[in-house]
């Protein structure tokens, strides 16, 4: 899992956390009335291990030689770097997962 937190600037070194529709850092919401923009500096793709090792296995099983490719549709999991551009004309640069992400995004639309 990735570190949900503010990395440099404002509000560095709180977590970046979500509940029920909205996104906190510290006290502060992500949201439409606070963020002026964001801006995505960075995408990584991780594949998961165990799901990559589970469906190699599985597909060697059923498939044979052939069946390692299973391994290729392993889940991939997503961090992301994003600065924030606050109304209040501060910076804040978060590395978030995919899920807190797909949150900001949603909230900022």
């Amino acid at each position: 899992m990735f570190g949900n937190k503010v990395l440099a600037g404002y509000l560095e070194g709180e977590s970046v956390r979500t509940g029920n529709g909205l996104v906190l850092i510290g006290s502060e919401a992500v949201a439409k009335w606070t963020v002026e923009s964001y801006e995505v500096l960075s995408e990584e793709k991780s594949v998961s291990l165990a799901s990559g090792l589970l469906r190699g296995v599985a597909g060697r099983i059923v498939l044979g030689p052939w069946g390692m490719l299973a391994a290729l549709t392993a889940k991939k999991k997503g961090a992301y770097s994003v600065a924030l551009h606050w109304k209040n004309g501060k910076k804040s640069l978060l590395e978030i997962d995919e899920k807190t992400y797909k949150a900001i995004v949603k909230n900022l639309f």
